[in-house]
């Protein structure tokens, strides 16, 4: 079965080596050692090998320890290495420390098309695609130089670049007595089943495309039985959303998990355990603090699917819903706030107003509340117009905003009358800020026109006792109003109390 160009080896000598080894090579579990070592034989390169180089190859067929054969055993074992080489579905060749062809297999033209000829004394590195610097030629200078195996998928040239074929490639440096080294190459056509490969990864490749331009998150998660999660699979918009990659997720998901915002995190666990055990369509809005530190609102859809043994599998998207929120939110002060001024509207006054009395009431505190109204502002309007008592009105509420605590409430009843209430003040205490910004507002100049404009502010306090009226408090701070009005207007007056104006001494 040798060519005609094999290296002839003494009889008693090949006897003796194939004693040893081919009995190893068969009982081999390893199908390219197996292949390997009676491939070798059946082209009669034992001689070749060396002690060493047998002993390389006898530990990659198995590792077997050697043992001897009796002739018999030995005549069946070299049948059926020349049965094997005879139907190897692919191209078996020897190659020097140069990377040219010495031997091939004599069924090579049968399997590949190529004639014997077309590859003796011809470089291998000539079969790739790319043959001065392509896979075939650096996987062959790298085993000669290493003197390790290489394996992998070589594209070849076997008529024409439409005709370039896909083959799998297993190389096996062999040490020669003389301390040389050959290569075995075997090579099978793996054409079909590499292109429909490539066409898979390429499918695959378009579909993660199209999941990253979605102007979402697309992912898909698993929680064992235990409650660990697990992501299978998670689009390019995480990035967007928190600043971590795909892979990172996909490593390690408690990084995605300990981007969630602490205030959102027990109903994010939440959520997700009820729709594990409901398998109900799980939907939540919760808060992504991003790598930056910035903060983004995110709304959650997944469909959970019970896997066995517990495992329960969603597949979901990920929106981000901070400008949705934004708006939201916009709106909502909108729907609670006046337009011009930006203080709480009527509506919002009265509904937040009681949330405080309610408080007050399980506290029993009174609460200060007070009517306040802009002094001769109709004859403003009059002389220099409405857009003159609008800026009146904007420069009064930013000073009651900087005169005021946050959680004070400021409400415009209409016109040019607001009401206040104060949180967590004493009555006396309620006389000093009431006095402060009566005096702020007084230092108020506006600029109309070349003429400088000023205006004061008249109040009316009343109290608001835990188990008394919202309404009628505000009535009552209003008639207090009323007697400021005619005490002369920049004063205070309680519904106990007399007028205050500022040269009257405050109570202490």
């Amino acid at each position: 079965m040798m060519n005609a160009n094999a290296e002839q080896v003494p009889k008693d000598r090949r006897r003796g080596l194939a004693r040893r080894w081919i009995g190893i090579a068969i009982a081999g579990s390893l199908p390219v050692g197996v292949a390997v070592v009676l491939l070798e034989l059946a082209m009669g390169l034992g001689p070749a090998l060396g002690l060493s180089g047998l002993t390389l190859l006898g530990l990659v067929a198995g590792g077997f320890r050697l043992e001897r054969r009796d002739l018999g055993r030995q005549e069946r074992d070299q049948a059926f290495a020349r049965e094997l080489l005879h139907h190897y579905p692919g191209a078996v060749m020897l190659v020097d420390g140069e990377g040219v062809v010495r031997q091939v297999c004599p069924q090579l033209e049968q399997r590949t098309g190529l004639s014997p000829e077309s590859l003796l004394g011809r470089r291998l590195a000539g079969l790739d695609v790319d043959p001065l610097d392509g896979t075939l030629k650096h996987a062959l200078d790298d085993c000669l130089a290493s003197g390790e195996p290489w394996q992998g998928v070589v594209r070849c040239n076997t008529g024409g670049d439409a005709a370039s074929t896909y083959q799998e490639a297993v190389l096996q440096p062999l040490t020669y007595p003389d301390g040389s080294l050959r290569v075995l190459v075997l090579m099978r056509d793996i054409t079909q089943a590499w292109r429909s490969r490539l066409a898979d990864q390429s499918e695959l490749a378009h579909l993660r495309h199209l999941l990253g331009q979605v102007p979402a998150v697309v992912y898909q998660s698993c929680r064992d039985p235990r409650g660990r999660l697990t992501f299978f699979h998670i689009s390019e918009g995480i990035r967007t959303l928190c600043g971590l990659t795909p892979q990172a997720v996909l490593d390690d998901p408690e990084r995605l998990l300990e981007r969630v915002h602490p205030d959102d995190q027990v109903a994010v666990e939440a959520s997700v355990a009820r729709s594990a055990v409901g398998l109900k369509l799980w939907h939540l809005e919760f808060r992504l603090i991003s790598l930056d530190g910035s903060e983004r609102w995110v709304e959650g859809l997944a469909m959970p699917e019970r896997l066995a043994g517990g495992y329960t599998l969603w597949h979901g998207v990920l929106f981000d819903a901070t400008q949705r929120k934004a708006s939201e939110e916009q709106l909502g002060r909108l729907a609670y706030t006046d337009s011009l001024t930006g203080v709480l509207n009527r509506r919002a006054f009265f509904e937040r107003g009681a949330d405080v009395h309610a408080q007050a009431r399980r506290q029993r505190r009174t609460l200060p509340v007070a009517m306040l109204d802009l002094d001769h502002f109709k004859q403003l309007n009059d002389r220099f117009g409405h857009a003159a008592g609008d800026l009146a009105l904007q420069f009064f509420a930013e000073v009651c905003r900087e005169s005021l605590r946050p959680y004070d409430l400021l409400g415009r009843l209409g016109g040019e009358e607001f009401a206040l209430l104060l949180v967590d003040t004493e009555v006396d205490d309620a006389w000093v800020i009431l006095d402060r910004l009566r005096e702020a507002v007084g230092a108020i100049e506006l600029d109309l026109g070349g003429h400088g404009v000023r205006f004061s502010v008249s109040i009316g306090l009343a109290c608001l006792p835990p188990e008394g009226s919202l309404e009628a408090t505000l009535s009552a701070a209003d008639q207090a109003l009323y007697q400021a009005k005619q005490a002369g207007r920049n004063r205070i007056v309680s519904v106990r109390e007399r007028p205050v104006d500022a040269s009257t001494t405050l109570p202490h």
